[in-house]
Protein backbone atom coordinates (compact mmCIF):
# COMPACT_ATOMS: atom_id res chain seq x y z
CA UNK A 1 0.00 0.00 0.00
CA UNK A 2 1.37 3.39 -1.01
CA UNK A 3 2.07 5.65 1.95
CA UNK A 4 0.43 9.06 1.70
CA UNK A 5 1.51 12.28 3.40
CA UNK A 6 -0.84 14.69 5.15
CA UNK A 7 -1.31 18.11 3.60
CA UNK A 8 -0.24 20.78 6.15
CA UNK A 9 -3.69 22.42 6.30
CA UNK A 10 -5.34 19.11 7.22
CA UNK A 11 -3.30 18.96 10.42
CA UNK A 12 -5.01 22.04 11.81
CA UNK A 13 -7.70 19.71 13.18
CA UNK A 14 -6.99 16.93 15.71
CA UNK A 15 -7.15 13.25 14.82
CA UNK A 16 -9.66 10.88 16.37
CA UNK A 17 -8.38 8.85 19.31
CA UNK A 18 -9.40 6.30 21.92
CA UNK A 19 -12.75 4.54 21.65
CA UNK A 20 -13.94 6.96 18.97
CA UNK A 21 -11.22 5.77 16.60
CA UNK A 22 -11.67 2.10 17.54
CA UNK A 23 -15.38 2.33 16.74
CA UNK A 24 -14.56 4.12 13.50
CA UNK A 25 -12.17 1.33 12.47
CA UNK A 26 -14.81 -1.28 13.31
CA UNK A 27 -17.38 0.57 11.21
CA UNK A 28 -15.07 0.53 8.18
CA UNK A 29 -14.35 -3.15 8.83
CA UNK A 30 -18.09 -3.90 8.68
CA UNK A 31 -19.23 -1.49 5.96
CA UNK A 32 -16.10 -0.74 3.99
CA UNK A 33 -14.73 2.70 3.08
CA UNK A 34 -17.78 4.72 2.07
CA UNK A 35 -15.99 8.03 1.33
CA UNK A 36 -12.71 8.15 -0.62
CA UNK A 37 -9.57 9.82 0.67
CA UNK A 38 -9.25 13.30 -0.87
CA UNK A 39 -5.85 14.44 -2.11
CA UNK A 40 -4.63 17.95 -2.84
CA UNK A 41 -1.20 18.29 -4.45
CA UNK A 42 -0.82 14.54 -3.91
CA UNK A 43 -1.30 14.80 -0.14
CA UNK A 44 -4.28 13.99 2.09
CA UNK A 45 -6.41 17.07 2.62
CA UNK A 46 -9.45 15.15 3.91
CA UNK A 47 -9.64 11.61 5.23
CA UNK A 48 -6.67 11.23 7.58
CA UNK A 49 -8.72 9.14 10.00
CA UNK A 50 -10.15 7.04 7.16
CA UNK A 51 -6.62 6.49 5.87
CA UNK A 52 -5.36 5.46 9.33
CA UNK A 53 -8.23 3.01 9.64
CA UNK A 54 -7.48 1.51 6.23
CA UNK A 55 -3.82 1.09 7.18
CA UNK A 56 -4.84 -0.72 10.36
CA UNK A 57 -7.24 -2.99 8.46
CA UNK A 58 -4.92 -3.58 5.52
CA UNK A 59 -7.47 -2.11 3.08
CA UNK A 60 -6.34 -0.32 -0.07
CA UNK A 61 -8.26 2.99 0.12
CA UNK A 62 -9.94 4.71 -2.78
CA UNK A 63 -8.42 8.14 -3.40
CA UNK A 64 -9.56 11.13 -5.46
CA UNK A 65 -7.72 14.29 -6.48
CA UNK A 66 -9.55 17.52 -5.68
CA UNK A 67 -7.02 19.98 -7.14
CA UNK A 68 -9.39 20.79 -9.98
CA UNK A 69 -12.22 22.19 -7.85
CA UNK A 70 -10.46 23.36 -4.66
CA UNK A 71 -8.96 26.84 -5.01
CA UNK A 72 -8.72 27.52 -1.27
CA UNK A 73 -7.49 24.42 0.59
CA UNK A 74 -7.54 26.16 3.97
CA UNK A 75 -11.15 27.25 3.62
CA UNK A 76 -12.07 23.82 2.23
CA UNK A 77 -10.68 22.02 5.28
CA UNK A 78 -12.39 24.44 7.67
CA UNK A 79 -15.75 24.00 5.95
CA UNK A 80 -15.54 20.21 6.04
CA UNK A 81 -14.48 19.93 9.67
CA UNK A 82 -16.67 22.65 11.19
CA UNK A 83 -19.82 21.11 9.72
CA UNK A 84 -18.81 17.48 10.29
CA UNK A 85 -17.51 17.58 13.87
CA UNK A 86 -19.01 18.81 17.11
CA UNK A 87 -15.97 20.80 18.24
CA UNK A 88 -15.94 23.06 21.28
CA UNK A 89 -15.03 26.72 20.95
CA UNK A 90 -11.58 26.06 22.42
CA UNK A 91 -10.84 23.26 19.97
CA UNK A 92 -11.99 25.35 17.04
CA UNK A 93 -9.81 28.24 18.25
CA UNK A 94 -6.76 25.96 18.53
CA UNK A 95 -7.37 24.64 15.02
CA UNK A 96 -7.67 28.16 13.63
CA UNK A 97 -4.47 29.16 15.44
CA UNK A 98 -2.66 26.21 13.83
CA UNK A 99 -4.02 27.12 10.41
CA UNK A 100 -3.05 30.74 11.00
CA UNK A 101 0.53 29.64 11.74
CA UNK A 102 0.56 27.44 8.63
CA UNK A 103 -0.67 30.34 6.51
CA UNK A 104 1.84 32.80 7.99
CA UNK A 105 4.72 30.36 7.42
CA UNK A 106 3.58 29.75 3.84
CA UNK A 107 3.32 33.50 3.19
CA UNK A 108 6.88 34.05 4.46
CA UNK A 109 8.17 31.21 2.30
CA UNK A 110 6.38 32.63 -0.75
CA UNK A 111 7.95 36.03 -0.03
CA UNK A 112 11.38 34.44 0.33
CA UNK A 113 11.06 32.57 -2.95
CA UNK A 114 9.94 35.69 -4.83
CA UNK A 115 13.00 37.61 -3.53
CA UNK A 116 11.34 40.90 -4.36
CA UNK A 117 10.78 40.02 -8.04
CA UNK A 118 7.00 40.25 -7.72
CA UNK A 119 6.54 36.52 -8.32
CA UNK A 120 3.88 34.69 -6.35
CA UNK A 121 3.66 31.02 -5.55
CA UNK A 122 0.51 29.02 -4.83
CA UNK A 123 -1.23 30.24 -1.69
CA UNK A 124 -2.59 27.93 0.98
CA UNK A 125 -5.32 30.43 1.91
CA UNK A 126 -5.52 32.97 -0.90
CA UNK A 127 -8.55 34.78 0.55
CA UNK A 128 -7.02 35.29 3.99
CA UNK A 129 -4.66 38.14 3.17
CA UNK A 130 -4.75 40.96 5.72
CA UNK A 131 -6.95 40.22 8.71
CA UNK A 132 -6.46 36.45 8.59
CA UNK A 133 -7.36 36.05 12.27
CA UNK A 134 -10.80 37.62 11.93
CA UNK A 135 -11.59 35.85 8.67
CA UNK A 136 -10.60 32.49 10.13
CA UNK A 137 -12.71 33.29 13.16
CA UNK A 138 -15.71 34.06 11.01
CA UNK A 139 -15.35 30.77 9.12
CA UNK A 140 -15.04 28.77 12.35
CA UNK A 141 -17.60 30.81 14.34
CA UNK A 142 -15.11 31.81 17.05
CA UNK A 143 -13.92 35.27 18.07
CA UNK A 144 -10.61 36.65 16.83
CA UNK A 145 -9.55 37.38 20.39
CA UNK A 146 -10.01 33.71 21.29
CA UNK A 147 -7.82 32.74 18.32
CA UNK A 148 -5.17 35.17 19.61
CA UNK A 149 -5.24 33.38 22.97
CA UNK A 150 -4.98 30.00 21.26
CA UNK A 151 -2.00 31.26 19.25
CA UNK A 152 -0.25 32.24 22.49
CA UNK A 153 -0.93 28.80 23.94
CA UNK A 154 0.64 27.10 20.92
CA UNK A 155 3.71 29.35 21.16
CA UNK A 156 4.24 29.41 24.92
CA UNK A 157 2.31 26.47 26.34
CA UNK A 158 3.69 23.08 27.29
CA UNK A 159 2.77 20.00 25.25
CA UNK A 160 0.66 18.83 28.17
CA UNK A 161 -1.25 22.12 28.34
CA UNK A 162 -1.86 22.17 24.59
CA UNK A 163 -3.15 18.60 24.70
CA UNK A 164 -5.40 19.45 27.64
CA UNK A 165 -7.01 22.25 25.62
CA UNK A 166 -7.34 20.14 22.48
CA UNK A 167 -9.05 17.35 24.44
CA UNK A 168 -11.47 19.73 26.20
CA UNK A 169 -9.88 19.30 29.61
CA UNK A 170 -9.09 23.01 29.83
CA UNK A 171 -10.57 25.97 27.98
CA UNK A 172 -8.48 28.48 26.07
CA UNK A 173 -9.49 31.18 28.54
CA UNK A 174 -8.17 29.17 31.51
CA UNK A 175 -5.04 27.93 29.78
CA UNK A 176 -3.88 31.41 28.77
CA UNK A 177 -3.76 32.49 32.45
CA UNK A 178 -0.80 30.20 33.24
CA UNK A 179 1.47 30.96 30.27
CA UNK A 180 3.72 33.15 32.43
CA UNK A 181 4.70 30.08 34.47
CA UNK A 182 7.43 27.57 33.61
CA UNK A 183 6.08 24.94 31.21
CA UNK A 184 6.59 22.19 33.78
CA UNK A 185 4.18 23.96 36.16
CA UNK A 186 1.46 25.17 33.78
CA UNK A 187 -0.93 22.23 33.89
CA UNK A 188 -0.32 21.65 37.59
CA UNK A 189 -1.23 25.30 38.31
CA UNK A 190 -4.69 24.64 36.88
CA UNK A 191 -5.15 21.64 39.18
CA UNK A 192 -6.07 19.46 36.22
CA UNK A 193 -5.98 15.69 36.43
CA UNK A 194 -5.36 13.59 33.32
CA UNK A 195 -8.66 12.87 31.66
CA UNK A 196 -9.85 9.29 31.87
CA UNK A 197 -9.91 7.41 28.59
CA UNK A 198 -13.32 7.83 27.01
CA UNK A 199 -14.98 4.44 27.35
CA UNK A 200 -18.57 3.35 26.89
CA UNK A 201 -19.02 3.47 30.68
CA UNK A 202 -18.00 7.10 31.17
CA UNK A 203 -18.82 8.44 27.70
CA UNK A 204 -22.21 9.85 28.69
CA UNK A 205 -20.81 11.69 31.71
CA UNK A 206 -17.90 13.03 29.63
CA UNK A 207 -20.25 14.38 26.95
CA UNK A 208 -22.46 16.05 29.57
CA UNK A 209 -19.47 17.85 31.11
CA UNK A 210 -18.21 18.89 27.67
CA UNK A 211 -21.59 20.37 26.69
CA UNK A 212 -21.82 22.28 29.98
CA UNK A 213 -18.26 23.59 29.61
CA UNK A 214 -18.87 24.67 26.01
CA UNK A 215 -22.03 26.56 27.01
CA UNK A 216 -20.18 28.47 29.73
CA UNK A 217 -17.27 29.20 27.39
CA UNK A 218 -19.62 30.38 24.63
CA UNK A 219 -21.29 32.70 27.14
CA UNK A 220 -17.94 34.12 28.23
CA UNK A 221 -16.81 34.69 24.65
CA UNK A 222 -20.13 36.31 23.81
CA UNK A 223 -19.73 38.79 26.66
CA UNK A 224 -16.12 39.36 25.58
CA UNK A 225 -17.22 40.21 22.03
CA UNK A 226 -20.03 42.44 23.28
CA UNK A 227 -17.66 44.45 25.49
CA UNK A 228 -15.31 44.85 22.52
CA UNK A 229 -18.10 46.34 20.40
CA UNK A 230 -19.28 48.63 23.19
CA UNK A 231 -15.74 49.91 23.72
CA UNK A 232 -15.38 51.03 20.11
CA UNK A 233 -17.01 54.36 20.89
CA UNK A 234 -19.36 54.69 17.93
CA UNK A 235 -22.47 53.41 19.68
CA UNK A 236 -24.85 54.15 16.81
CA UNK A 237 -22.76 52.24 14.26
CA UNK A 238 -22.38 49.25 16.59
CA UNK A 239 -25.85 49.28 18.18
CA UNK A 240 -27.47 46.63 15.98
CA UNK A 241 -24.48 44.23 16.16
CA UNK A 242 -24.32 44.72 19.93
CA UNK A 243 -28.06 43.96 20.18
CA UNK A 244 -27.57 40.76 18.15
CA UNK A 245 -24.72 39.63 20.40
CA UNK A 246 -26.70 40.45 23.54
CA UNK A 247 -29.60 38.36 22.17
CA UNK A 248 -27.29 35.38 21.64
CA UNK A 249 -25.97 35.72 25.20
CA UNK A 250 -29.55 35.86 26.50
CA UNK A 251 -30.44 32.63 24.68
CA UNK A 252 -27.29 30.92 25.99
CA UNK A 253 -28.15 31.87 29.58
CA UNK A 254 -31.69 30.50 29.14
CA UNK A 255 -30.36 27.21 27.74
CA UNK A 256 -27.95 26.85 30.70
CA UNK A 257 -30.79 27.34 33.19
CA UNK A 258 -33.01 24.66 31.64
Amino acid sequence: MKRLEHHPVSEAFPLMEGDDFKEFVEDIRRNGLLCPIELYEGKIIDGRNRYRACLELGIEPEVVDVDGHVSDPGGYVISLNIHRRHLSISRRAMSMARLRDIYDAEAKERQRQSKGRGQKGKEVCPDLNGQSRDKLGKLAKVSGRTIDKATKILKHGSKELIRAVETDQVTVNRAVTVLDRPKSEQLKALNVKPREPKTRENNGQWKTKTIRRERIERLFNGVDDLVTYLNRGDMFACAYTAWEKATVIHEDVKSMLR
